[in-house]
């Protein structure tokens, strides 16, 4: 219904190109944008929590998450607390907030990836 119905009849808004003709153009002129990676995703929409950086990473539903940047971060700063951004359907990594931007660390314990939290 919607290829059918909306795609192809001329749309006014569009100048009376149908939506299918106007993005088959404007892909043609522009490309497509590729999605974001999985890291980039949970930055933008995880879930927002706030941790402490201790020597073992930051703790999030039990587990720790470290690398060597939240470490340097550590040191240089001391036990401060971040913002943190879980994915609750990938308990592989975290999104950590560094000054002004995000770092993915992984979790210390292999085998969560594209692990759920199933709450």
């Amino acid at each position: 219904w919607v290829v059918d119905v909306y795609h192809n009849p001329p749309h006014a808004g569009l100048g009376g190109a149908t939506p299918a003709n106007a993005w088959s153009r404007l892909v043609g002129k522009f490309g497509i944008i590729p999605a974001p990676d999985r890291h980039v995703r949970r930055a933008i929409f995880g879930t927002d929590l706030t941790r402490t950086v201790t020597t073992r990473g930051v703790r999030c539903l039990g587990l720790f998450y470290d690398c060597l940047e939240l470490q340097a971060h550590r040191r240089h700063y001391g036990n401060v607390d971040v913002e943190v951004r879980l994915d609750a359907w990938d308990l592989g990594h975290v999104s950590v907030r560094l000054g002004s931007g995000w770092i993915a660390v992984p979790c210390r314990r292999a085998g969560f990836d594209d692990v759920p939290t199933d709450i």
